[in-house]
């Protein structure tokens, strides 16, 4: 299998690395393999195959708490 990589912008300063990561963990816990979040309010996040990279963004667009936080951009690389 294939990891599957995500670049995701427009994050706001606090966001910090432990946040992303709870903010894309999926129903089942799983965590993303890792996070690298860059001055600038982006980040890049590797998952372990597309489908839990699927998972981590629809995880994301789930929940109306997090969609409060901010309007990420997420995008499949």
């Amino acid at each position: 299998m294939t990891n599957a990589k995500l670049y995701i912008g427009n994050l706001p300063p606090n966001v910090d690395e432990d946040s992303l990561k709870e903010l894309l963990k999926d129903k089942s816990g799983t965590l993303p393999i890792s996070v690298l979040v860059k001055r600038g309010g982006y980040a890049f996040v590797e998952c372990k195959d597309p489908a839990t990279a699927e998972r981590a963004i629809a995880s994301l667009n789930e929940d109306n708490e997090r969609k409060k936080l901010a309007a990420f951009l997420i995008f499949l690389i």
